[in-house]
């Protein structure tokens, strides 16, 4: 599971500046994945931070702010 969650975030934070199309895409994935609230999925953002005991908010937080201090905006449409 950690292994998931780490994935998720390296792809958000690896591609968020990226001009490529293909790049671009797995940074929508990733946001999409990271901000969706969906507690029925097993391997959901919220579902993997509950079983490793991470406060899902708190690191969704903590990737908003990143993301701005990077002077980059949320995927469009997401």
């Amino acid at each position: 599971m950690l292994a998931v969650l780490e994935d998720g975030i390296d792809c958000f934070m690896k591609y968020a500046s990226s001009q490529y199309p293909s790049d671009r895409e797995v940074f929508k994935e990733a946001y999409g994945w990271i901000m969706l609230s969906n507690e029925r999925w097993l391997f959901s953002f919220e579902n993997i931070c509950l079983i490793l005991d991470m406060d899902a908010g708190h690191i969704r937080e903590g990737l908003l702010g990143w993301l701005r201090r990077q002077g980059l905006s949320p995927p469009v449409g997401k």
